[in-house]
């Protein structure tokens, strides 16, 4: 009894042996040793056995013997390789090693102890032991085992009594510094969580979640392949807890609540693409699942989906965007691809769940962070994406939409004129045409007018913005052709004259096609045409059409001024008789005509004599001098 200490400590150094005989019997002996001891010594040994088996420090005290076991010759060791720090990493190794060898020599030892003693330690030795029953090294894995069978007799019951210690264990155990603590961990999550109820796993969800996801991109593949089999349990688990069908509404909204933060604010933007698929994914899946009770998510959801499409987009394409002169496409043609990948997209799918299950409370919410991301949305599958949610909006609620629809009218207008992609500006368009129905008269009639003086004054200079205003009021008459119809003397002068609108600079590459309608010419006219408008609108706006006139002849555009000089020529053509009756609309045409003769134009030399044939000189030419904002 007296030597006992000193047996004790040389069987505990060879538990740590490299060879499996010479743990088990070393194991032997302890068992031995136990047998002819006092109840006081038996106490003190069994107590250093669950401590070795559950702290490093033990394994640390004796068994980091053989050669690399000094200070000083691991030193050495770092100093040859020329870094002497590598001196931490090296005994970092040495103990680690030791420690798994001394945790598998520990337990040949436990085997052999009474169960009836082990008793009260159970409670500290279940959690570690079923750890280690899926430790990726199958001696020390097989070791575990029958200690686990030894003491265990109902492992069922005893891990449901043993539930919340367990789950403590793996949870920190997911996030070990040793790569061995963090698969066996997650292997035995795999195992364990499968068939759990809310309320067993309502305290240890969110740490779960959130630690998973960190294992989910470890340096080790073993490690993330039992990461990604843990994920798949503890889902499988979730998915049935919030199921649309079967699941209490309070049980599925409490689960929802704690998932779907850490999928949108961790999951979805992960560093690690494989990270960020499987959460998208999931969240997809999440809300099918859900069915209606994800309802009350829904503001949260949108928007953090619509960021989601930029976010999860390859970046690749925004550099190969960047070199489309190079492969032979325009970069007009690459964005429409892009949007139309989108299409296929999962977070697309979820936003159309979430659009099926909106309530009245949920739609008021979504609008305010809609028209932010049309503001200032990054990425262009978001900005698309988002019209598009919009659009979807107006049509599948469009009683609920209306009183909305004149803000967001004029969200869309403000977001088309700043954004530079043609793709984008089309979405929004189209958004804007669908919004229109919704909106009164008098409210369409503001932002067509406020359109109209963009394109006059502001943007006169500017070919793209044209564009932008063009498209936007074709898909208008396209989208809302009765709302359009209302209002026609806001847009139908703009519309006579934009088809005369010359060919930009950039598409006179072609000397003869330089009398063929532009880009923006083409535009005005399908819209015109689009509407049906026949020969009598002309005469029938009249005045709204002179009033333009004399705006763009007197203004400083170039392009515009030529647009209205071949747009006077017409109007003589189609409204003669109207012009002929009167008598102040004809002479300020003459005076137009004459203003014309004397500025600068593009095609002047073109259409003079067009011009000279609708509107004659007068005999005696008294005419304004020029206007010094010629350009």
């Amino acid at each position: 009894r007296e030597a006992a200490p000193a047996v004790q400590s040389a069987m505990l150094k060879l538990l740590a042996d490299s060879n499996e005989a010479t743990q088990e019997l070393a194991a032997k002996g302890l068992s031995l040793l136990f047998e002819s001891c006092d109840e006081a010594t038996q106490e003190k040994i069994l107590s250093e056995l669950v401590k070795g088996l559950q702290t490093s420090r033990a394994a640390n005290a004796g068994a980091s013997g053989g050669e690399l076991a000094t200070f000083s010759e691991l030193s050495q060791i770092a100093n040859d390789a020329g870094q002497p720090e590598l001196v931490y990493k090296l005994m970092e190794l040495s103990t680690a090693s030791a420690v798994w060898n001394t945790r598998k020599g520990v337990a040949f030892a436990l085997a052999e102890q009474s169960g009836r003693r082990l008793q009260k330690h159970l409670d500290k030795l279940v959690p570690t032991l079923y750890r280690y029953k899926f430790d990726p090294n199958p001696r020390i894995s097989a070791a575990m085992r029958q200690v686990w069978e030894a003491l265990v007799s109902d492992p069922k019951r005893t891990l449901n009594e043993q539930l919340v210690p367990v789950l403590a264990h793996l949870r920190e155990g997911i996030v070990d510094r040793l790569w061995r603590a963090r698969e066996s961990s997650c292997l035995a999550l795999s195992d364990l969580l499968p068939g759990r109820s809310h309320a067993e796993m309502e305290l240890e969800l969110s740490e779960l979640m959130i630690r998973l996801l960190r294992v989910l991109d470890d340096i080790k593949e073993s490690v993330r392949k039992a990461a990604s089999s843990a994920w798949r349990a503890l889902w499988s688990v979730v998915s049935r807890l919030i199921d649309g069908a079967n699941a209490p509404p309070t049980q599925a909204q409490a689960v929802l609540a704690v998932v779907l933060p850490i999928l949108l604010e961790q999951g979805i933007s992960h560093a690690s693409d494989e990270v960020r698929q499987l959460c998208t994914r999931q969240l997809l899946k999440a809300c099918e699942a859900a069915g209606s009770h994800v309802a009350p998510h829904v503001p949260q959801l949108v928007p953090a989906l619509l960021e989601s499409l930029s976010v999860l987009e390859n970046p690749a394409l925004s550099y190969l965007q960047m070199h489309t002169a190079t492969s032979g496409i325009t970069e007009s043609q690459f964005e429409a691809a892009r949007v139309s990948a989108m299409g296929s997209s999962d977070c697309v799918t979820a936003l159309e769940q979430c659009l099926r299950v909106m309530g009245p409370d949920e739609f008021e919410a979504v609008l305010p962070p809609i028209a932010q991301l049309l503001a200032k949305g990054t990425g262009l599958p978001t900005r698309a994406g988002t019209a598009r949610f919009l659009m979807q909006l107006a049509q599948g609620q469009p009683l609920l939409f209306r009183p909305h629809a004149p803000r967001m009218l004029k969200v869309l207008k403000g977001a088309l004129l700043a954004e530079r992609s043609a793709t984008a500006r089309k979405a929004y368009a189209s958004a804007a045409a669908q919004v229109a129905r919704g909106v009164p008269a008098e409210k369409l009639a503001e932002v067509v007018r406020e359109l109209g003086s963009r394109y006059v004054e502001e943007a006169a200079a500017e070919d793209e913005e044209r564009l932008a205003i063009a498209s936007m009021l074709r898909e208008l008459l396209r989208g809302a052709p009765d709302a359009m119809g209302a209002i026609r003397s806001d847009w139908l002068p703009l519309a006579f004259v934009g088809q005369y609108e010359p060919r930009w600079q950039s598409e006179l590459s072609n000397p003869a096609d330089k009398d063929e309608p532009g880009k923006l010419a083409e535009v005005w006219r399908e819209a015109y045409v689009e509407a049906g408008i026949g020969a009598s609108a002309a005469a029938l706006h009249l005045h709204e059409l002179v009033a333009l006139l004399t705006c763009l002849v007197d203004g400083p555009s170039w392009a515009l001024r030529r647009a209205a000089a071949f747009s006077l020529i017409e109007l003589k053509n189609q409204a003669a008789t109207a012009i002929a009756r009167n008598a102040q609309c004809a002479s300020e045409l003459v005076r137009l005509a004459a203003l014309l003769r004397e500025r600068k134009w593009r095609d002047k030399e073109v259409a003079l004599s067009k011009l000279d044939a609708a509107f004659p000189k007068p005999p005696a030419d008294e005419v304004a001098e020029p206007a010094s904002g010629d350009m």
